[in-house]
C-alpha cells in the first residue's frame, strides 16, 4: 500500500481525535446555558473526557499488540464516532457527561496506537519523516479546534458542533474500513499485560514522564478549558 495514502489515512484520524479533544472549551459557556446549569457545573464534562482518555492511552498499548494496530484504531474511531454522534442529541449534563466519557475512552488509542502502527511500517531512514508529516495533520486539528468550533456555534450551537466532528469522525471510518484496511498490521497473540506494565513502571523515566503528563492535563489543558466561560463572564 502506498505509504502516502497511510499516512493521510492516520492522519486524517488523528486529525479528528485531536481537534475534538479541545472542542468543548469555546462552546462550554453555550452548553451550560442551554442545558440550564452553571460553567462549572457544565465543566463535569470536560472531565468525564479526559480521564478515560488519558487512562485508556495506557491500556491500548496491550490491545494494539494483541489484536493488531490497524484493528484497534478502525474500532476506536468508530465508537468515538457512534459517542460524537450521541453528544449532539444529549438531553442533559448527565447523559452528555456518559457521552463524552465514552469519547475520550475511544479517542485515547487513536494517536499513541497510529505512531506505533507508522513505527512498525517505516524503515528507521523514512520514520521521522513520517511522523513528522502524521503529526502535523494530526496537530492542525488541534489548531483549527477553537476556531471551528467556536464558529459552528455560532451559526449552528453546541450540538451542531458535535454534529459536524461526527460526520467528520464517519469519513475517518470509512476510510479506515475501505482504503485503509490494506495497512500492514500485525498480532502478537503472546503478549501478556501485565508483565509489560510492570517492566514500563520499573524505568524511572517513565515515571517521571507519565507524573508530567499528569500536571500537564490538569494545569493547562484543564484550566485552559475554562477559558470560554471566563470570557464570557468577565470580558465580553
Amino acid at each position: 500500500m502506498d505509504k502516502k495514502k497511510i499516512i493521510l489515512i492516520l492522519g486524517f484520524a488523528g486529525f479528528v481525535a485531536m481537534a475534538d479533544n479541545w472542542v468543548v472549551a469555546p462552546i462550554l459557556p453555550s452548553i451550560a446555558q442551554n442545558l440550564n446549569v452553571n460553567v462549572a457545573s457544565a465543566a463535569i464534562i470536560i472531565t468525564a473526557y479526559m480521564i478515560p482518555f488519558g487512562l485508556f492511552q495506557i491500556l491500548y498499548g496491550f490491545l494494539a499488540e494483541r489484536f493488531g494496530k490497524r484493528q484497534v484504531i478502525t474500532f476506536s474511531i468508530s465508537m468515538f464516532t457512534i459517542a460524537t454522534g450521541l453528544c449532539a442529541i444529549a438531553v442533559g449534563i448527565p447523559d452528555l457527561t456518559v457521552y463524552r466519557a465514552i469519547t475520550g475512552m475511544f479517542a485515547a488509542a487513536i494517536m499513541p496506537v497510529s505512531l506505533a502502527l507508522i513505527g512498525d511500517i517505516f524503515p528507521m531512514e523514512e520514520r521521522q519523516a513520517a511522523i513528522g508529516s502524521f503529526m502535523g495533520i494530526s496537530f492542525l486539528g488541534q489548531g483549527l479546534s477553537m476556531a471551528i468550533g467556536g464558529s459552528i456555534a455560532y451559526f449552528l450551537n453546541w450540538r451542531g458542533v458535535f454534529a459536524v466532528y461526527a460526520i467528520l469522525a464517519v469519513i475517518s471510518s470509512i476510510l479506515l474500513f475501505t482504503i485503509g484496511k490494506n495497512i500492514p498490521s500485525t498480532k502478537n497473540k503472546e503478549t501478556k499485560m501485565l508483565p509489560s506494565y510492570i517492566r514500563i513502571l520499573k524505568n524511572p523515566s517513565s515515571v517521571i514522564i507519565y507524573t508530567l503528563i499528569l500536571f500537564e492535563g490538569i494545569f493547562i489543558i484543564g484550566s485552559f478549558s475554562f477559558l470560554g466561560g471566563f470570557i464570557k463572564k468577565y470580558l465580553i
